[in-house]
């Protein structure tokens, strides 16, 4: 990724008012915006390196998995899922 594209990335990860990750195929964060405090109560560097189940509602763990099947099949997907805080 060239310098200037992560820092954007960064930049919207730190200014994004709604929560936006980035994890790995197993579910692990790589990367949490900001926004992760205001709406969970978890600072971003608590989450990294931090399975998102770890997190997330049980009720929205099949389709939360099934999403992640899209993103890699795809390349992205919008998902609405719940979280616990």
């Amino acid at each position: 990724m060239s310098e200037k594209i992560e820092h954007e990335l960064e930049k919207i990860l730190e200014f994004s008012q709604v929560m936006i990750f980035i994890i790995y195929a197993e579910g692990i964060f790589l990367q949490v915006s900001a926004a992760s405090y205001s709406i969970l109560g978890h600072k971003p560097d608590e989450m990294v390196r931090q399975s998102y189940k770890e997190y997330l509602h049980s009720d929205d763990l099949a389709i939360s998995e099934q999403a992640i099947l899209e993103v890699m099949d795809k390349g992205m997907c919008k998902l609405d899922d719940r979280y616990r805080h």
